[in-house]
C-alpha cells in the first residue's frame, strides 16, 4: 500500500513539474524596436536584456535572428550595426 502511495505522489509531482518546465512560453509582442550594437554585445546578451527572465532566452534569440534575417547558425553582429528586437509583452 505504501509503495502505491509513493508511486502516485511521484506521478503527480512529475505532472506538476512538467507543467512548469514545458509551459507554453511563446513570445508575445506587437512591436519591435531598433538597437545599435555596442562592442561586446551578442545576440544572447541582448536577448537576456530584452527578456528580463520572462521567456526562454533561446526563443528570444531565435526571434531576433528571424526579425533580422540571420539565418542558420549565423549569429555574428558587429558594433554599429542596427538590429530589430521584439518589445515583449509582460506575462
Amino acid at each position: 500500500m505504501n509503495k502505491i502511495v509513493v508511486v502516485m505522489l511521484v506521478v503527480i509531482a512529475v505532472f506538476l513539474i512538467s507543467g512548469v518546465v514545458f509551459k507554453n512560453n511563446e513570445l508575445r509582442y506587437n512591436e519591435t524596436t531598433e538597437v545599435s550594437i555596442q562592442q561586446g554585445d551578442t545576440l544572447w546578451s541582448i536577448a537576456i536584456e530584452v527578456n528580463n527572465g520572462r521567456y526562454n532566452n533561446q526563443k528570444v534569440v531565435w526571434e531576433i535572428k528571424k526579425l533580422n534575417n540571420l539565418d542558420g547558425g549565423r549569429t555574428h553582429i558587429t558594433p554599429g550595426q542596427s538590429i530589430k528586437i521584439p518589445v515583449l509583452e509582460e506575462e
